[in-house]
């Protein structure tokens, strides 16, 4: 499932997951009901508590 790919990041938002992308890129999503959500897309090394608000807007 979808819902369960990535590494879990409850630390900076509950239910933020994280993957990897061509050793380049961080993509940051959460798992809704019926569909995948991407919060934001991290190029290069960004740090992610930085980038990501705590709560989804």
């Amino acid at each position: 499932m979808v819902g369960e790919r990535g590494t879990l990041r409850d630390d900076i938002r509950p239910g933020l997951r994280t993957v990897g992308f061509e050793r380049r890129m961080t993509i940051a999503f959460h798992v809704e009901s019926k569909r995948v959500v991407i919060d934001r897309v991290l190029y290069a090394g960004r740090d992610i508590r930085a980038a990501l608000p705590s709560r989804p807007r």
